[in-house]
Order: structure tokens, then C-alpha cells, then sequence
């Protein structure tokens, strides 16, 4: 199985459990979830909780993209944000393994960026909305030197250094 923060399959088993034992999800888990709780968190956001566990998303959690990462040979930019809490940095280490018999693949970590690559103070999604930064600019210069230095012609080719 794809590594996950522990919190995530807890808290999607605590999720997909009737309204009634919603409370049981761990506070600490909500941010990572997406989920919005309303006055005494005894009440779930339902359309949060739909979304949570729609197929897809079900699906997405599931998924062990290893075997794939492994199979790529062409340029591949994986990046990712140390204060990611949908997509946990750990997550990156196991793409910067599964790539390291690719020589035209670059991952990289930007310490202090969310999920959305902005510099954030937490990660939270609750913080979202509170930054003003579409993305932080170093990850915007790093995807820029990455495209226009790498050569996809046959899928194949060399990347510059981040």
C-alpha cells in the first residue's frame, strides 16, 4: 500500500461510519480531510463527508502508484510541499524512490509550501483562503526551468538541476 499519514485511514473509517459516530473523526485529521465542522463538531459538513468518500476519491486513496512511477522513462517533475497535509511529504519520498532508475526525473521538496504551493504557515486547509500568494514563486521559476530545459522530444531527455 502507498504510504498515508495514519490519521487519514483512521479518520476515513471514522467518515464513512453513520452521522451519529462522526464525532470519533480526530480533530487533528480534519485539515487533512477537507472536512468543516460546524459549532460543537458533533455535526459534519455533509457535503464534505460525500465528497470524502465518493468512488473516487475512495479509489484515489487506494491507489499504489509504485509499480507505474517505476515504469516511466521520460522527463517526469514531481514536486511537492513539506507543510502538504493532503499529500504528505512521505508521499514524495516514495515517488523519489520509484524514479531513481530514471535519470530524466527531478523531485523536489519546497519546505515551506502547502498543497497548493503557497508559503504557509501550517498547511491547514482552513489557511487557504487566508494566504494571498497564488503560488509560491521559486516552485513557479522551478517548473519554468524545468520545461523549458527539458527535451520531450521521444520521450525521452535530460533535465537541468533544480
Amino acid at each position: 500500500m502507498w504510504p498515508r499519514e495514519a490519521t487519514v485511514f483512521t479518520c476515513m473509517d471514522d467518515v464513512v461510519a453513520p452521522p451519529t459516530h462522526r464525532r470519533t473523526v480526530p480533530e487533528a485529521a480534519h485539515d487533512v480531510l477537507g472536512l468543516t465542522f460546524h459549532g460543537d463538531d458533533s455535526k459534519a459538513d455533509e457535503g464534505a463527508c460525500t465528497s470524502v468518500t465518493a468512488a473516487d476519491m475512495l479509489w484515489l486513496l487506494r491507489y499504489d502508484p509504485r509499480p507505474h512511477l517505476r515504469q516511466l522513462k521520460c522527463p517526469v517533475l514531481a514536486l511537492g510541499g513539506a507543510k502538504d497535509l493532503q499529500t504528505p511529504p512521505t508521499n514524495l519520498a516514495g515517488v523519489r524512490e520509484c524514479l531513481t532508475e530514471n535519470p530524466a526525473a527531478v523531485v523536489k521538496e519546497f519546505a515551506t509550501c502547502n498543497h497548493l504551493f503557497q508559503t504557509a504557515a501550517t498547511g491547514a486547509v482552513s489557511e487557504y483562503s487566508t494566504i494571498s500568494e497564488t503560488m509560491q514563486p521559486e516552485v513557479m521559476e522551478t517548473i519554468a526551468q524545468w520545461i523549458l530545459g527539458t527535451d520531450v522530444s521521444l520521450g525521452l531527455g535530460a533535465t537541468p538541476e533544480p
